[in-house]
């Protein structure tokens, strides 16, 4: 992790964060400015020759890989009491649509490796909700939980409108509204279609 500000001296909680994470130090950095982001790339390109890009594997890893490998461990055993399909639902994100990620949206640029796993958790749902027979009836459906106060959703000093008790009980309640037409559908907790 490389951190940047414009005047690190005058950045108590970035120094605070730098020493708690035992991480080098912060460069000076004004990103308006060409020749300084052409100065800081020479030092560290310098000081570390390449920079290896771990954070996507981390969270694709995560949100799409470990989620598939515990859904094929357990389709086999998904089942209703009554013996009806099963039914998995994955928590996503409004973050994963490919549709909505557009200029006109503030911010939407932002949390690539996250958006970039969500929208391929997405693709897994919606793969899983296609391959399905006779012995391995189970229906699959993603869900955007809306903007939730967690330890995630609460970043950047901003509190997030939707508190998990809140939240929690509309998703479990989703169970009944997945069936064969709903199965691999993209929803927010209230069952608002949403565009992959």
């Amino acid at each position: 992790v490389i951190a940047t500000c414009r005047n690190p001296g005058q950045a108590p909680a970035l120094q605070e964060l730098i020493k708690e994470l035992n991480l080098e130090p912060p460069i000076a950095l004004d990103v308006s400015n060409d020749e300084g982001i052409q100065s800081v790339f020479t030092q560290v390109k310098e000081k570390y020759k390449s920079i290896e890009v771990l954070e996507m594997d981390k969270v694709l890893s995560v949100n799409v890989s470990s989620v598939g490998m515990l859904t094929q461990s357990f389709l086999p055993i998904i089942r209703g009491s009554d013996g009806s399909p099963g039914k998995v639902i994955y928590i996503s994100s409004l973050l994963g649509s490919i549709q909505l990620n557009t200029p006109k949206e503030t911010n939407f640029y932002m949390s690539t490796s996250y958006r970039c796993s969500k929208a391929a958790l997405n693709q897994l749902v919606k793969c899983f909700s296609l391959v399905q027979d006779q012995e391995n009836m189970v229906h699959h459906l993603a869900v955007h939980p809306g903007h939730v106060q967690t330890d995630m959703g609460g970043s950047r000093g901003r509190k997030a409108p939707l508190q998990v008790e809140d939240v929690t009980p509309k998703i479990a309640s989703l169970v009944d509204y997945l069936n064969q037409e709903t199965n691999g559908q993209f929803v927010d907790y209230e069952s608002k279609i949403l565009p992959y």
